[in-house]
């Protein structure tokens, strides 16, 4: 019996990119486990060098590393085992990494602003249209008064005279509109 993957995991054996990136940094000595919704890459020694949230990060950390650095000891997190200038490279990485994870997260927050600021201009759009908004009663009772006049079957023009069945029609279709009208009075 195999054991359940989360939505997570699921993600990420479903994505090529994802798949192929893990077969590369298992082929250059780091490790990569799934724990609590986030996946934890770890190089020599078991040094945590990343923490994966997304496929993307995972992915991105995969393109960080290069064959000239050394399997399994670059990162966002630096190895203290390293030489020193090793060191300063993997904390200047970590840098750049922090930035760039900065300016997207600045970039997705704007994003969101400017989807926020759409839906209020919509909501704000909407409230102008109902029923209980500033100078709406007044165009409903307007509204209210036509429709009160032009289909009550008392009120059939007199030119032919109305024939009976046509009365019928004017008074089920006022019945039904005067029913819904009567709805929307009552809230």
């Amino acid at each position: 019996m195999t054991p359940q993957r989360t939505p997570f995991e699921q993600q990420l054996a479903e994505d090529g990119r994802v798949l192929s990136s893990l077969s590369w940094l298992r082929q250059s000595g780091f490790t990569a486990d799934v724990a609590d919704e986030r996946m934890v890459i770890r190089g020599a020694g078991g040094v945590v060098c990343a923490y994966c949230y997304t496929a993307d990060e995972v992915v991105a950390f995969a393109r960080r590393q290069s064959p000239a650095r050394g399997a399994g000891m670059a990162g966002p997190v630096a190895d203290p085992a390293r030489p020193s200038g090793a060191r300063v490279r993997d904390l200047e990485e970590t840098i750049r990494y922090l930035r760039e994870r900065w300016h997207a997260t600045v970039a997705e927050r704007d994003e969101w602003e400017h989807r926020a600021r759409a839906a209020e201009k919509a909501a704000e759009t909407l409230r102008g249209a109902r029923p209980d908004a500033p100078g709406a009663e007044a165009k409903y009772a307007s509204l209210r008064r036509f429709l009160a006049r032009e289909l009550h079957p008392d009120n059939a023009p007199a030119d032919n005279g109305p024939t009976d069945g046509a009365r019928a029609i004017r008074a089920e279709l006022f019945k039904l509109v005067w029913a819904e009208i009567a709805r929307l009075d009552k809230g």
